[in-house]
Order: structure tokens, then sequence, then C-alpha cells
């Protein structure tokens, strides 16, 4: 669609002159959504004209000199065919030779210019390495723990299953709620006899009209590994137009309104923070920690599906807790306040993106390590009690000092419940920069 040649006063008088009270009354959500999202687009393909996309014919490194020998080379090709002797073969290899060789020459001169362009335009820089990338549809045979499917219909089952078996949503009572919210860091007073158990679905009634059902169609994104494993694979959701659209008019007020309760050492989806940020933090930490002859013990922890496991009723009583409307879809917002009290309880230095956070201080002696491996504890226990999924086998340890003189050293463990306790996920960190997963050959320097 070429939006930028549409008729939008006329969209905007047809779309006035529509009784959207009689259109939508009676209906639910559904059926609304569906309504509405068919009047748009009905007016979208009435007042704004089609963009006809034609394929490049030529690749964007391609010059007149390498268009001439591409038809050199076709016409050798077409002459070969028609007589198949070593004259025709031999001149159909010259020209081919020659353009193989411009060809890779411009190639190689284009990625050159597009890694040099990388600060001014990183976005070409980018469609240029997806483009490299790509690779169309799934293999044709799929596995899920040792079932194999290869029809459309089968291979679509194994996905809907793996899916499906991810997400949790376990049904949290109005005890442990109120004792999470009473732990939960918020300027806003909590008045436990007034406040009420939140229902599954709490819609503010305007936005009830509109609004479609929580079930969706989700697509295969693969994410490492054999591709042939669905478990390799995560579920993006094809969210609805109009969930969207109200996403794009409620994002900003919702951010004015609640981005102060992120904690700072959150970097994570938050404007003008970014991995790179962390980093930088992190590493200046570091490098003050050094200067002054000591040593940093850092845990990274990994949390199983984090979005997937978010449970539905606490992450309401969270957002309600802070007084903030329900009813959008706006994934990462809410997820960073699900876990933003986990900054507040943790006592020791600690940063993180969304779901990756690593727990770090400074160690002069045993009590050091001790007190990490008691927040290590806390943020064990804030995951269970939260229904997160903490992965021990994931997680690690790192150990950084400036000197090689005998320094404390700790074996770092989780729960039981979480596999640790009893020998199987624990960390350990040495002077010498080794770290190894007790029970396992694996060592990181």
């Amino acid at each position: 669609m070429d939006y930028r040649k549409g008729n939008y006063d006329g969209m905007n008088n047809f779309l006035t002159n529509i009784n959207w009270n009689q259109l939508l009354a009676n209906l639910d959500a559904d059926t609304a959504a569906d309504t509405w999202t068919g009047v748009l687009t009905d007016a979208i393909n009435t007042f704004v004209p089609r963009k006809q996309r034609q394929p490049p014919r030529h690749p964007p490194w391609s010059t007149p000199r390498l268009q001439i020998l591409k038809s050199r080379k076709r016409a050798a090709l077409k002459k070969y065919a028609k007589h198949p002797t070593d004259r025709w073969r031999n001149h159909y290899r010259s020209r081919n030779r020659k353009y193989s060789i411009l060809n890779k020459q411009l190639f190689r001169r284009h990625q050159h210019r597009i890694q040099s362009r990388l600060k001014r335009d990183p976005k070409k820089f980018w469609n240029h390495v997806n483009e490299q990338r790509k690779e169309t549809g799934l293999p044709t045979a799929m596995i899920l723990d040792g079932e194999e499917a290869t029809s459309t219909e089968s291979i679509s089952d194994l996905f809907r299953r793996q899916f499906s078996s991810v997400f949790t949503n376990e049904a949290v009572g109005k005890r442990i709620l109120l004792r999470l919210l009473a732990t939960f860091h918020c300027d806003l007073p909590l008045d436990l006899t007034r406040w009420s158990l939140p229902s599954p679905s709490v819609v503010p009634a305007p936005l009830s009209k509109v609004l479609p059902a929580a079930a969706q169609t989700a697509s295969p994104l693969h994410k490492k590994g054999p591709k042939r494993d669905v478990r390799n694979y995560r579920g993006i959701a094809a969210l609805c137009a109009v969930s969207k659209l109200f996403e794009v008019i409620v994002l900003d007020f919702i951010k004015f309104n609640c981005c102060d309760y992120v904690a700072l050492e959150q970097h994570g989806f938050m404007a003008k923070r970014s991995t790179n940020s962390n980093l930088v933090s992190y590493s200046s930490f570091i490098l003050r920690t050094m200067q002054q002859r000591k040593q940093i013990d850092a845990i990274y922890t990994d949390l199983s599906a984090a979005f997937d496991k978010l449970n539905h009723r606490i992450a309401v009583a969270k957002l309600e807790r802070l007084g903030i409307p329900q009813g959008s879809h706006l994934d990462p917002l809410i997820f960073l306040l699900y876990m933003n009290d986990v900054h507040h309880l943790l006592g020791c230095h600690k940063l993180s993106y969304a779901d990756d956070i690593k727990l770090f201080t400074v160690v002069e002696n045993d009590t050091d390590c001790q007190f990490l491996q008691e927040q290590l504890d806390l943020f064990a226990n804030w995951c269970s009690e939260n229904r997160m999924v903490l992965n021990a086998s994931k997680c690690s340890d790192y150990l950084a000092t400036c000197y090689t003189a005998a320094c404390p050293t700790q074996h770092f463990s989780f729960p039981d419940r979480f596999g640790g306790g009893g020998g199987g996920n624990l960390f350990s960190a040495t002077p010498a920069h080794q770290f190894m997963l007790r029970g396992s050959s694996s060592g990181f320097r």
C-alpha cells in the first residue's frame, strides 16, 4: 500500500459517518474486533492506492560491465546447448569465468562499502546481513521427543504441543498474592483489608468492545540448535491489528506514569538503555574495583522461557498495585514491571537486561562470599514465589581480579529444588580464572 498517496480526508469522512455505537452494539469482544478490523481494512483498500513493487532485476552491486558479461555468458550457454562441441564449451567456460571473477570482486567491494557505512546507515548493513542469512520454510521433517512429523498438519500439531507446554499460568490464591504484594516495592500505600483478588481478565469497559480474546496464532522462530527439533523454536504471536493500534495509543501514557518505577539497574526495553549501557556500567564497576586491587565475584542467571512463564494473576495484581490500567498487550513493559521488585529485594550489586540478571559484589573475605550466596538464595526464592523457572544448568559465575595471590574461593549453589545442593549444579570460582560446573568436564576461562 502506498500510504503517502492515501486520501485521508476521504477516509476520515467515511469513518466519521459510521454509527459505531449501532454497529458494535450487543457484540462480544471477538466479534466487535473482527467487525472493526473489517471496516478499517475496507477503508484502507478504498482510500489508499496499492504500490506495485517490482523485484530488482539486478543485484545492488551490479554494474553495466557485469550485465554485459552476464548477457554474453547466457548467449554462450545457448550456443553450447545448441552445438555441444569442445569449441563452444570452452567459449562458455571463458565467458563464465570472466563473469564470476568480476561478480566476486564487485560483491566484496559492496560488502566493504556497507561495512564502512555501518555507523551512518546501520539499517542497510543489517538488511544485507539478514538477506545473506535468509532461509525459506521449515525442514520437510520435524521431530519432538523422538516423534517425527512430515505433513503440514502433523508438523503444526508438534509446534502447537510444544508452545502449549511452555506456557503455564498456574492459579495463584489470594493468600499468596497478598504475601507477594506486601513486599512489592511501591510508593502507594497498601491496604490489605480493602485489596481484592483481581479477575483473570480485567479489561476496562471502553476497551472491552474492541479487544479480542487472548487466543492468537503463533509462528515458529528458530533460536539455535538443529532446525529439525521443534524445541529449538520460539513461538511469535500474530497479534490482532486492533490491539497493536491500542498499544500505540496508550503506550506513551502508560510509560509516562510507570517508567519511574522501573529500577535503574534494568537496561532492557528502556529508552536510552541497552546491552551497551549494561556492559559499560558493569565494566566500569570492575575497573574501579580492580584499581583498588580487590576481587569481584559475579553470578549470571538464566530464566527458562521467562515471557511464557509470566503468571497472569500475579502480573495483574502488581499492575493494579501501581494503578496501571489493564487490557493491552504491552508485553515488554508489563514484563519489566513484573520483574521490577527483585531489584529492590536484592542487596548486592545487580544489572539486568529483561530477564537476564547478573549478581555481583566485591569479595575481600569469606563473609562476602557467603553474602553473595545468600543473595543467590533470595533470588531463587523470588523466582519460586513468582512462578518463574530458574535454569540452573545455564547459570554461571565469573571472577575478576588484578592479582594472582590467594583470594577467597566460594562454591555457589542453588537450593535443592533448583537442581543445586545435591552436587548437580554448583558453581566454583578460583583465583586462576578457571570456572567449572561441578559434575561437568567443561571449563570456562
